[in-house]
């Protein structure tokens, strides 16, 4: 899963969350979403709060750089 977001304060709202969650799992039947990124990545602490499952793999991202898998569940 991949996204981006703008750089207005208020647009990750409950009915935006719930909008993009309904594409994988109700309209596409998949069992997980799966995100990478570099573990010094700030989107971390959303995910996190978004229950997340968090995977740290060692020089995913290159000989000195870390990477965590990041896996969600319906």
């Amino acid at each position: 899963m991949s996204g981006a977001g703008v750089a207005r304060r208020y647009w990750m709202t409950r009915e935006t969350l719930k909008r993009i969650y309904q594409y994988p799992f109700i309209q596409m039947g998949c069992q997980m979403v799966l995100m990478r990124c570099a573990e010094d990545n700030p989107v971390l602490r959303t995910l996190a709060a978004l229950n997340y499952t968090f995977i740290r793999v060692p020089r995913l991202l290159g000989r000195t750089k870390d990477a965590v898998v990041c896996t969600r569940s319906p």
